[in-house]
């Protein structure tokens, strides 16, 4: 997984359990 995935996998986690 490249950085670009994993923020982006991290930023949709978040937006989740806002």
């Amino acid at each position: 997984m490249t950085m670009n995935q994993l923020m982006k996998a991290i930023f949709c986690f978040e937006q989740e359990n806002s």
